[in-house]
């Protein structure tokens, strides 16, 4: 333990201490108003718990895995409409599948998340949705003290989704896709209601 001086008279007790998990040297301290022999016994007891409960607390943090995550995200659910919370359930299982329960929060800066998703073979457009909803799923891991950083995500860019145009072509039949289909049609109710959704121009939806 070392002491310095302030500017205003009082005196800084400084310890310093070694990160147990990054190994770099960090720093504590606690300042009283006078330099004496029970200030510095005083101020040697509180540095030794503040470095106590800092390692402690580096330790938590370097230790909870994604499956923790996901878990305490789902507990906070417990608030939302039935429908949200089932869309929730639903992008997480992608995201735990992906990514592993057990896999520790402070290596996802490590994981090339981009090429895994292109893996499963999506379409962009899907790929987009469920980054999003995995952005705000870290960024409140962050806010809970969960995620040590949530930087990281700046480096997720967002997939190229094909242009509005060609989405809309995916949608709908020319007159002579439609005249081909109809009679492949063998079940009456699904071939009244094709002709019906043709005839009157009812949207995709």
């Amino acid at each position: 333990m070392y002491i310095e001086k302030t500017k205003y008279g009082s005196f800084n007790f400084v310890e310093r201490y070694t990160d147990p998990l990054t190994g770099k040297t960090k720093r504590v301290s606690v300042v009283f108003p006078k330099n004496t022999p029970q200030t510095r016994n005083e101020a040697s007891k509180i540095l030794k718990e503040k470095i106590r409960e800092k390692s402690k607390i580096l330790i938590e943090v370097h230790q909870t895995t994604f499956g923790d995550l996901v878990d305490a995200y789902l507990a906070r659910d417990a608030e939302l409409v039935k429908s949200t919370k089932i869309k929730n359930e639903h992008n997480l299982k992608y995201w735990t599948n992906l990514i592993g329960r057990d896999t520790l929060l402070i290596l996802l800066p490590k994981l090339n998340i981009i090429s895994m998703m292109e893996k499963t073979g999506e379409e962009a457009k899907r790929m987009n949705e469920r980054l999003v909803r995995f952005k705000a799923l870290i960024h409140w891991g962050y806010s809970a003290g969960m995620v040590e950083s949530a930087e990281f995500l700046n480096r997720l860019r967002a997939f190229k989704a094909p242009p509005h145009r060609d989405n809309i072509a995916d949608k709908y039949l020319e007159y002579d896709e439609y005249k081909r289909l109809l009679p492949e049609l063998t079940v009456e109710k699904w071939r009244l209601v094709t002709e019906f959704m043709v005839l009157s121009g009812m949207r995709f939806g």
